[in-house]
């Protein structure tokens, strides 16, 4: 995933729509809101509910954070 956004967050910073010091924290933090903790609560043994509104919401609120942060 790193590989495929690092030319989009490069073309973002170059055209002034990103401002961030280190790409690898910028796509860690992208990461971390896109994921959030889905991850912990599988291992933990929840069953994942999420469904295909309830996914592009959660898309829609950490592309949302992460230009709060980044944009």
């Amino acid at each position: 995933m790193a590989r495929r956004l690092s030319p989009l967050f490069a073309a973002g910073k170059h055209a002034g729509l990103l401002k961030f010091d280190s790409e690898e924290d910028a796509f860690r933090s992208f990461f971390g809101l896109v994921v959030a903790d889905t991850q912990i609560r599988l291992l933990l043994g929840e069953e994942a509910r999420h469904g295909k509104a309830e996914t592009e919401r959660m898309a829609v609120t950490a592309a949302d954070r992460f230009l709060a942060l980044f944009g």
